[in-house]
């Protein structure tokens, strides 16, 4: 098991100190990427509470998660039926 290092990181101006096995790099790309979300968010709903907002990027995020996970899964049937195929031809 790796080493967990302390890292402070800053959602939404407000600052965060987390724990994590992953590499300094690895953990800012990740809180880049919920900034992100958050800034878009804010960008279309004017008048939400950061709570609020914190809650979208949080559904905007799992249902990208889930799109992703199916699409995978999708190319992963694929992918064993061509290798199916392949084996047949041998």
């Amino acid at each position: 098991m790796a080493n967990k290092k302390t890292f402070e990181i800053v959602l939404d101006k407000q600052s965060f100190r987390l724990k994590s096995e992953e590499d300094e790099k690895h953990v800012k790309q990740v809180a880049e990427y919920v900034n992100r979300q958050i800034f878009d968010i804010k960008k279309k709903t004017q008048s939400v509470s950061s709570h609020h907002v914190a809650l979208l990027a949080a559904l905007n995020i799992a249902d990208e998660y889930f799109k992703l996970k199916e699409e995978l899964k999708s190319k992963k049937v694929k992918a064993k039926a061509k290798i199916k195929e392949i084996k047949h031809l041998i």
